[in-house]
């Protein structure tokens, strides 16, 4: 039920917010900076690459031709001099190198390799091959400094009392890794020099850096975004205040009247929907009083008309005459009636559609069950909308009314679509002739069955249950059910 609900809540999000105007222009924005960014950061990342590979080849070479002349010179010395000479490069370098000679191969756990790392192995093993004594034993490794053994292949080089790190403290916070390089001088002597690669910290501190600028990028964008919403907000709020305004001019016709400021289009644009209001509302007070003259005038005539009529000696001519008259003066009626309809002056409140439909229902006959209620809807949800009581009740009973009328019975349908609250009121009658779905809305159109069951219609109750519905930001429409009769669909907005 909850999952249901959340899925629910989050489709109606996505439906009502994916489509505006403030959502496509930051996802626009957003795009744009970070296609930029990924541009400038691609370049950017691809120059820094080219450099500092270049550089770790230019240092790594240097550090292989000083270990090739380390080896030369290790190789001139006779074998009793050579612990001599390491004790003084011990003490001379021994913050770049750590050089021992072991009586046995020394196992390295190698680190895996990466591109910073085979570039320097590649740096040495060019520079070592030119010494073909070298190159045919040559063994060379990164090591992590926390396992790697020195002397032989139980002592650790952490074990040591800082015995490497006395004049460097390069191990420490950043811990690189250790390249090492075994080269066999004797039968039973290898050369151990181990030292780390000045680069390999330059590396670190390069990605430190990327992952700051990446951070700083990342904070740019929301700063940037944040700005873009409040702009945008700004910008979009007349539009928003106009929407507003127009759908509250469509319920009631009241004109609304929207402060004109803004930008020259936004001005234009709210200053040509407030004239409008205002054409459009003298125009409904033009017609109004309009019709109200008609009324009063028309009056008079008629009355002289019928006692005219009743003086004829010609029953057959008088009867046709009374029978016109008759018709002209519903037709007047029912104009004004429908001016009266639509014209309802009454604030809007909500309104519980159930029980409204229930009150609806316990008005007519309960032994005849012509009207039956149906509800398909999430108890959770309550079935309110915002409208004016009296309007819509006018709306409900014209189209049962209608039901009832022209196919015996009315069968009432209440569920919820989305952001609508649906009411469907089906009948049992012959429904519409194909491709009437929307001519049977205009006025004083009647087709043949509902003059046989209503002859005194005046064929204006569809066009006020529409009208009543459209006010409301809803609407009305007709058309055939499956199984036959007429569905008449009904449509109010949930309240937001």
């Amino acid at each position: 039920m909850l999952f249901s609900y959340v899925l629910s809540y989050y489709r109606r999000f996505l439906a009502k917010y994916s489509r505006s105007f403030m959502t496509r222009t930051l996802c626009l924005v957003a795009g744009s900076v970070l296609l930029a960014q990924l541009i400038v950061w691609g370049i950017w990342q691809a120059e820094w690459r080219a450099e500092s590979n270049m550089a770790l080849r230019e240092v790594s070479t240097n550090m292989a031709l000083r270990v090739s002349a380390t080896v030369d010179y290790f190789n001139s010395l006779p074998a009793k001099y050579r612990h001599i000479v390491l004790d003084q490069l011990r003490e001379m370098r021994g913050g770049s190198y750590f050089v021992t000679l072991n009586r046995e191969y020394i196992e390295i756990e190698a680190l895996p390799d990466n591109n910073a790392r085979a570039l320097v192995i590649e740096s040495f093993s060019k520079v070592l091959q030119k010494d073909s004594s070298i190159i045919e034993s040559l063994d060379i490794r990164f090591a992590d400094p926390q396992t790697l053994h020195v002397f032989n292949n139980k002592t650790l080089l952490k074990e040591l009392p800082n015995y490497w790190d006395t004049h460097t403290q390069l191990l420490q916070p950043y811990n690189p890794p250790v390249l090492v390089l075994q080269i066999p001088i004797s039968e039973s002597e290898w050369l151990y020099i181990a030292t780390t690669v000045p680069s390999s910290l330059l590396l670190g501190e390069a990605a430190r850096d990327s992952r700051k600028l990446r951070i700083f990028g990342g904070i740019l964008l929301a700063l940037l975004l944040l700005l873009t919403v409040l702009r945008v907000r700004e910008i979009i709020r007349p539009f928003s205040n106009l929407a507003k305004a127009a759908a509250a001019f469509g319920r009631d016709l009241k004109p609304v009247p929207l402060p004109e400021k803004g930008s020259v289009e936004v001005i234009e644009a709210i200053h040509a929907f407030n004239q409008m209001q205002d054409n459009v509302r003298q125009y409904m007070n033009d017609r109004k009083a309009l019709f109200s003259g008609i009324s009063h005038d028309l009056k008079t005539p008629l009355t002289r008309l019928r006692l005219r009529v009743a003086m004829m000696e010609d029953d057959s001519e008088r009867t046709a005459m009374e029978q016109d008259l008759d018709y002209l003066d519903l037709m007047v009626k029912s104009a004004l009636q429908t001016v009266r309809d639509t014209e309802v002056h009454e604030n809007t409140t909500r309104i519980r559609l159930d029980s409204l439909l229930k009150d609806i229902a316990e008005s007519y006959p309960e032994d005849d069950s012509i009207v039956s209620i149906n509800s398909v809807y999430d108890e959770s949800c309550v079935p309110e909308i915002v409208a004016k009581p009296l309007a819509t009740r006018r709306c409900l009973e014209n189209l049962i009314d209608n039901a009832i009328r022209y196919g015996s019975k009315a069968i009432i349908h209440l569920r919820r679509d989305d952001t609508f609250w649906v009411i469907s009121v089906f009948d049992n009658g012959p429904g519409l002739p194909k491709g009437m779905e929307k001519e049977i809305f205009k006025p004083y159109l009647r087709l043949e069955h509902g003059k046989q069951c209503n002859p005194g219609g005046s064929g204006l109750g569809l066009m006020t249950a529409r009208h009543l519905a459209r006010t409301h930001g809803g609407d009305l429409v007709l058309k055939n059910g499956a199984s036959g009769g007429l569905e008449a669909r009904l449509t109010f907005p949930v309240p937001g």
